[in-house]
């Protein structure tokens, strides 16, 4: 439960999702993060990250060596330094030579892959040295075991601090834009024909000739991978005290906190453990405090704008994102939290009920109390084994619902029908769905004792469908945080919500048929 809480915290700091906080930002329970980070500017998010966790009152301990170029103290955070074998003047010879490859003109390709190659070899050795050097610090080692750390925050492009994670045996959180070579550690679908290789400045729209050379250079991966990396497996085996890969040190991580916007960037494929934090991240326009009526008016997006959380809702986020994700959390036997909430769900009916469904009923398991609001009437709404049924009443039978699914079954089915006659059809029968829907909001919204009672359990989150808005608008009235569960919206509305970039000459349309794919270059 405390990598659980961890994680949520990590996740809603890291990705500053719009949620309902605490003016302290405080929990009343705190825990250990271990943070084990990379120099440079990958410093920069574990750092904010490292100082938030510890203003909330988590005990933070950060390691770092005691030579580096922005690694250092502050104000929310313990530092643990470990003496290196090299010294200041190293980092700046290697700086200094890094800047003169970058400005110097009418370079051969020769000499100028030539520079490349022994500019990364210098930093990788440095990396190699300094993961070796804490190693063998067994004072530092024996007393970061004596912490019982909850969770580790690392940039597994020094895997210094995967290492770390897996010797300790506590579950890692990865802040990372990505890695050379990543696919296999994170088992996700990695087709070369499709995704572009690091470093060859492809994009997903390739053509014949650079799918080749894409195809090309995927060959050619484990063996850079093999060259890079080769003294941290060395270095790993010796700590671990037995053999080990690269592979299966990265695929230990819990979490992956991928740096970078799937909007800006090609599409990749993302696993169930990993979620996007960069490019795009939320900044409340006018924030609620508990009891709050004014209106919320949305959310747009802005980059490290580390807010505060309410810890109960935290909680409830993190357990619905591992709920619906199964990523990998560590959880007590019995599932079940020493501390229980409140979940309101307003789910929307058909296929859609599926999914909710399994998060109401595992919440309710886990021990937090689950509300269901559904109508008198519906498909496949109903009770369940751990969560509370609340029903109110609507103005239909269930044979309108009946005659709706006929029609729309019968409209698939059918064959030769003109343009005209299938447009007519399909716009009637989405007009007399959106009007049974409608009907039922309003239905729930005029039951003002159901209202009166959902606003006396203080909720600490409401989780729902969006394409049914009775949820939100049932949120927003309650002035209580919503987790929405969707595929998309075929009006885009998601996209104005989430303030989401979409350029129409790159995001297909719904109902188009077409894919990124098909777009000509």
């Amino acid at each position: 439960m405390h990598f659980i809480a961890i994680l949520g915290l990590v996740i809603s700091i890291g990705s500053c999702a719009a949620l309902d906080q605490s003016p302290s930002g405080k929990s009343s329970w705190t825990g250990k993060l271990l943070v084990v980070p990379m120099d440079g500017s990958h410093w920069t998010g574990v750092k904010a990250v490292a100082e938030e966790m510890g203003r909330r009152g988590h005990t933070v301990i950060v390691v770092i060596p005691e030579f580096s170029i922005r690694m250092g103290p502050g104000k929310h955070y313990i530092t643990k330094t470990f003496p290196v074998s090299y010294g200041q003047d190293l980092f700046n010879q290697i700086m200094v030579d890094h800047v003169r490859e970058l400005t110097a003109p009418g370079q051969s390709l020769l000499k100028s892959v030539t520079s490349k190659v022994d500019f990364f070899k210098k930093i990788f050795n440095l990396m190699a040295s300094t993961t070796e050097s804490l190693f063998k610090n067994q004072e530092l080692i024996e007393f970061l075991r004596e912490q019982n750390f909850d969770a580790v925050l690392t940039d597994p492009a020094l895997p210094m601090g995967p290492i770390l994670a897996l010797n300790l045996s506590v579950p890692a959180v990865y802040m990372l834009r990505g890695l050379p070579c990543d696919a296999a550690a994170t088992a996700r679908p990695d087709p070369p024909s499709y995704i572009p290789r690091f470093f060859t400045q492809n994009s997903d729209r390739m053509s014949f000739g650079q799918r080749v050379m894409n195809v090309l250079v995927s060959m050619l991966e484990p063996l850079e991978c093999t060259v890079v990396y080769w003294f941290f497996e060395e270095v790993a085996s010796n700590f671990l005290q037995r053999d080990v890969s690269l592979d299966e040190i990265l695929s230990t991580g819990a979490v992956w906190l991928m740096r970078y916007d799937f909007t800006l960037e090609f599409p990749k494929p993302l696993m169930p453990n990993m979620h996007l934090i960069g490019g795009i991240n939320c900044e409340i326009k006018n924030p609620l405090t508990k009891g709050d009526n004014q209106a919320h008016r949305g959310s747009r997006c802005q980059e490290n704008n580390f807010l505060s959380r309410n810890m109960r809702l935290t909680v409830i986020l993190c357990l619905v994102i591992s709920i619906v994700s199964c990523a990998a959390l560590e959880q007590s036997l019995s599932g079940k939290s020493s501390w229980t909430g409140k979940l309101l769900v307003v789910p929307m009916d058909g296929s859609h009920w599926t999914g909710v469904k399994a998060v109401a009923e595992e919440m309710g398991r886990r021990g937090h109390t689950v509300i269901v609001v559904i109508p008198e009437i519906s498909m496949r709404l109903g009770p369940g084994k751990h969560y509370i049924t609340k029903i109110f009443t609507v103005p239909y039978e269930l044979e309108l619902i009946n005659e709706i699914l006929t029609e729309h079954v019968h409209e698939l089915t059918t064959s030769g029908k003109s343009l005209l006659e299938s447009v007519t059809s399909i716009v009637g029968n989405m007009l007399k769905m959106f009007n049974l829907m409608a009907s039922s909001s309003e239905s729930l919204f005029k039951s003002q004792e159901l209202i009166e009672f959902l606003r006396e359990q203080n909720f600490d989150a409401v989780l729902t469908d969006p394409a049914l808005p009775m949820g939100p608008i049932l949120a927003f009235n309650l002035s209580v945080p919503a987790v929405y569960m969707l595929r998309g919206l075929p009006c885009g509305l998601d996209v104005v919500a989430t303030a989401c970039p979409e350029p129409l000459s790159y995001i297909p349309r719904f109902k188009t048929q077409t894919a990124c794919l098909l777009v000509s270059a």
